[in-house]
């Protein structure tokens, strides 16, 4: 509902919030998660050497390669051959996980569902995040991870486990984005 039309034309259309923005970098995310899925599939060793910039070496790295959302793009596009699925799924299965991991944190910390439910609801009615830049680039809705990070950082860590828990969490929010994400993720951690 908080995104129609969009969940009736998955098929055809990409997420456009702002159309002086969508002609640009919403087709590079759409692009981006395709070209690695199949590249994944077909040849992996290869995954840089995109289609887009030719002859030049490793260009799928020249932007965004929105490895973050590729979990949730790949079998959509390798059952489809459809971009705009892909990228669709990616965005809308994020923007669910994402509400998801911030009402198990808040239920976490306060043992109340209601405040998780909250905290979710909030996400949902953020315009930036589902009615703004976001939607624009639908990779980086990928930020799941943030929540988790959070709630284990917001602790000493007493061990091994829970610091390779972190580890792993910030190298899969990291895979989101190198600039905007990552460097948010890193600077408070560090």
């Amino acid at each position: 509902w908080l995104t129609w039309p969009l969940a009736s034309m998955l098929t055809e259309q990409l997420p456009c919030t702002q159309p002086h923005s969508c002609g640009f970098d919403t087709p590079f995310s759409a692009w981006a998660v395709s070209w690695v899925s199949h590249a994944l599939a077909t040849d992996p060793l290869h995954v840089g050497s995109a289609n887009i910039y030719y002859p030049l070496a490793n260009a799928l790295y020249y932007g965004p390669a929105a490895l973050g959302a590729v979990p949730y793009a790949l079998p959509v596009f390798l059952a489809t051959g459809n971009a705009a699925s892909a990228i669709n799924t990616a965005f809308l299965s994020s923007v669910v996980l994402t509400a998801l991991a911030l009402h198990w944190v808040i239920w976490r910390w306060t043992d109340s569902h209601a405040a998780g439910f909250v905290s979710a609801w909030a996400l949902f009615m953020n315009r930036w995040f589902l009615w703004g830049f976001v939607p624009v680039t639908p990779h980086l809705a990928t930020v799941q991870y943030l929540p988790l990070i959070v709630f284990v950082a917001a602790r000493p860590l007493s061990n091994v486990r829970q610091a390779i828990v972190l580890i792993m969490l910030v190298t899969l929010q990291c895979l989101t984005d190198p600039l905007y994400v990552a460097v948010g993720v890193l600077l408070p951690l560090s």
